[in-house]
């Protein structure tokens, strides 16, 4: 099975929102704040985004928040209180904690879809000439094509014109009876 990659996405203005500036002007908000992103990073993991439960059968709690989450206990507690007092999380009674502004900050890919993105990004990289280039050389059958249609523009019908054939160095006069390389 695929590995499935998530991310956060903050919005740019994410430090100046009101609820953020409310927790930074706590005086451990700072902690908060790197409470918060860890709450935020677990959330979107979870079967369903926004849902944090230690196990199926198991809501987290402060302790258990405080171990998983490296964070002092008190800073737990104390985060968890403001944020249910700000609205930004919700326990309901099985104890599960709800973050809803989650979904909209969660962004995924599978482990396939982020081999394909680096490959096109390479890509682009390449230079234009090298990016068309596959088993025969796709520029230089372009080439050969658009040189055939010059041909026969400037034969006009005419057998006898002069042509020129592509070879590996520059293009030289060759017989006009001759027959034209496939």
């Amino acid at each position: 099975m695929a590995k499935r990659y998530y991310w956060l996405k903050l919005k740019e203005g994410f430090f100046g929102g009101d609820d953020v500036k409310i927790i930074q002007g706590q005086e451990n908000g700072p902690e908060y704040i790197v409470f918060w992103l860890k709450l935020l990073l677990r959330s979107i993991s979870q079967e369903e985004p926004g849902r944090l439960r230690y196990k199926n059968s198991i809501p987290y709690n402060e302790k258990i928040l405080s171990t998983v989450t490296d964070t002092d206990i008190d800073i737990v507690r104390s985060a968890m209180k403001l944020f249910g007092e700000l609205e930004m999380i919700r326990i309901d009674e099985a104890g599960t904690i709800w973050i809803d502004d989650v979904r909209e900050l969660v962004g995924s890919e599978s482990s396939s879809a982020a081999r394909v993105r680096k490959h096109r990004e390479k890509q682009k990289m390449l230079p234009s000439n090298a990016r068309n280039v596959t088993g025969n050389n796709c520029n230089e059958n372009c080439n050969r094509e658009k040189r055939r249609e010059e041909i026969e523009k400037r034969r006009g019908g005419e057998q006898n014109s002069p042509l020129f054939a592509e070879t590996e160095e520059e293009p030289c006069a060759i017989d006009p009876d001759e027959e034209l390389p496939d």
